[in-house]
C-alpha cells in the first residue's frame, strides 16, 4: 500500500504458482498479475480482514534438567516458584496460535530482574538460561511479520534462592 507503506507478501499457500515470477502487474481492478518462465497466476487479493493478535503461551519448562508440569495445551502464566540455587539453570518452551496464512510467527522475550528489554524478534521457540539469585519473571510475546504482537505476553515467575552461606 503505497498510502501506509505496508506491504503483504502472498506464497503459494494463497495460491500463486510456486515458481518464481518475472514481471509482477496490478489491474484496474485491483486483480495481480505474476507472470514466470512456466505460466501466468492471478491472484484476487481479498479484502483486508482485522485479525486478533496471536496469543502465546508457555508450552514446557525444565529445571536443572527435571521437567517442571505445565498443561499440554499451554500455560499463558507460570508462577511463583522458588528454587534451591542448584536449580539456576532453566529451559523455557513457548508457542504461538495464529490463523493467518502466510509467515511463521516470531517471538521476543524479556528477563526482568536481568534488567534486558525485549530481544529482537526470532523464529525459535525455546529460551535457555543460567541465573544466579535472586527474582526472576521471564516474558514471551509472539509477533507477526506485520508487527502484530500479543496482547499479554506469557510469563514465568521465579526466585533463585542464595546459597545458605550467601543469606
Amino acid at each position: 500500500d503505497p498510502a501506509t507503506g505496508r506491504i503483504k507478501q502472498y506464497t503459494p499457500d494463497d495460491g500463486l504458482a510456486a515458481v518464481s515470477p518475472h514481471v509482477a502487474l496490478r489491474d484496474r481492478e485491483g486483480t495481480l498479475w505474476f507472470g514466470a518462465l512456466k505460466g501466468l497466476s492471478r491472484l484476487i487479493p481479498p479484502p483486508d480482514r482485522v485479525e486478533p493478535p496471536p496469543p502465546v503461551f508457555i508450552g514446557g519448562l525444565r529445571i536443572a534438567g527435571e521437567s517442571y508440569p505445565v498443561s499440554d495445551f499451554g500455560q499463558s502464566e507460570v508462577g511463583s516458584l522458588e528454587l534451591k540455587p542448584s536449580q539456576n539453570q532453566m529451559n523455557i518452551d513457548f508457542f504461538g496460535l495464529d490463523l493467518t496464512v502466510g509467515e511463521p510467527l516470531r517471538y521476543q522475550y524479556k528477563l526482568e530482574g536481568a534488567g534486558k528489554d525485549w530481544s529482537p524478534p526470532t523464529e525459535q521457540r525455546t529460551v535457555e538460561l543460567s541465573l544466579g539469585p535472586g527474582s526472576y519473571r521471564f516474558l514471551v510475546r509472539a509477533v507477526r511479520v506485520d508487527g502484530t504482537q500479543s496482547e499479554t505476553p506469557a510469563a514465568v515467575s521465579f526466585r533463585i534462592l542464595p546459597h545458605f552461606w550467601q543469606r
